[in-house]
C-alpha cells in the first residue's frame, strides 16, 4: 500500500495528518535543522499545536456522528445549495454559497472515511499503524 501525496487540499484530514507527521519528525530532531527551521522554533512548536488541535476537532465531529447523521447533514447542505436562485449573487450571496460548497466537500471527505473507520483514531494510533495511516491520507482525498 502506498500514500497519495498529489494535491493534498488544505482543508483535508490527509493535509492535517501528513503536516502534523513532518513538523513533529522535524520538532523531534532539531539539530538536524536548518538555521531558518531552529530561528522559527516557537512559531513551528505552535503551528504543531494548532494543527493538532484541528485534527482532535475533525476527529470528535467524525467520531460522534453515524455514517446516516453525515449523509443527512451532507443532503441537507446540497439541497440548501441546489434551492437558492443563484441568477443574482450578491457579495455576501457568493461568501455563502463559497460555504456550503466548502461545507459539502468536507461532509464528502468526513462520509470516506467514517466509511473505511466507524472511530477515527488518535494521532498517535495512527502513526503507530502504517496501514491505517496510509488508509486515512488515501481515503481522504
Amino acid at each position: 500500500m502506498e500514500i497519495n501525496f498529489n494535491q493534498k487540499s488544505k482543508n483535508s484530514i490527509a493535509y492535517l495528518v501528513i503536516e502534523y507527521a513532518k513538523l513533529n519528525q522535524q520538532l523531534n530532531d532539531i539539530p538536524a535543522q536548518s538555521f531558518y527551521f531552529k530561528s522559527g522554533l516557537d512559531a513551528n512548536k505552535l503551528k504543531l499545536i494548532k494543527l493538532k488541535k484541528q485534527y482532535l476537532s475533525v476527529r470528535e465531529f467524525i467520531n460522534k456522528h453515524s455514517l446516516a447523521d453525515l449523509i443527512s447533514l451532507k443532503n441537507e447542505k446540497e439541497e440548501t445549495l441546489n434551492g437558492i436562485d443563484w441568477s443574482q449573487l450578491s457579495i455576501i450571496t457568493r461568501i455563502y454559497k463559497g460555504s456550503l460548497i466548502s461545507s459539502i466537500s468536507s461532509l464528502t471527505e468526513s462520509i470516506s472515511i467514517k466509511r473505511e473507520f466507524e472511530i477515527l483514531p488518535t494521532l498517535n494510533e495512527l502513526f503507530n499503524d502504517t496501514e491505517r495511516f496510509i488508509l486515512l491520507v488515501n481515503v481522504s482525498d
